[in-house]
């Protein structure tokens, strides 16, 4: 009998808004990632991220799927409002950790009493996010851009 190991593949839906997109950039980065796999495998939960003054965004996370949608839904296990796109960024850079940016009130989080979830949504999102922060840190110093052609 032939020993085959099926390869588990993340199904992503298309958002249409700019922050929904750059949410599914974000998650896409470890998406052949055992480990990351692992963190999203059946874990049924639906997160909404919040930016401050701009608008929320509902990451649903199903199976192994994951449906970023624009807006929010009264059906949620998990908020967090981001205070700003520098809290946003300065998270990717690693100036700002999650725990400090909840102490200091740069994020806040709704059903707070979800500390498993909001726990296991750091293990997913924070690494991600770094990866993207230090990709885009590259990119400014001119480091893996492509080369226009004829240059």
């Amino acid at each position: 009998m032939e020993n085959r190991v099926e390869k588990e593949i993340i199904e992503f839906n298309n958002p249409r808004d700019i922050l929904g997109m750059g949410i599914k950039n974000i998650l896409q980065y470890r998406k052949t990632d055992p480990k990351f796999l692992n963190l999203i495998k059946d874990w049924n939960k639906t997160i909404i991220i919040g930016f401050k003054d701009i608008y929320d965004v509902t990451v649903i996370f199903k199976g192994m799927n994951i449906h970023i949608n624009y807006g929010s839904t009264q059906d949620y296990d998990l908020w967090l409002e981001i205070g700003s796109i520098q809290t946003m960024t300065d998270l990717a850079k690693g100036d700002l950790g999650p725990i400090s940016g909840f102490l200091t009130g740069k994020i806040k989080v709704k059903k707070i009493w979800n500390i498993l979830v909001l726990l296991h949504f750091i293990r997913i999102f924070i690494p991600n996010l770094r990866m993207a922060g230090d990709v885009g840190e590259l990119r400014q110093k001119g480091i893996g851009r492509r080369n226009e052609v004829g240059a």
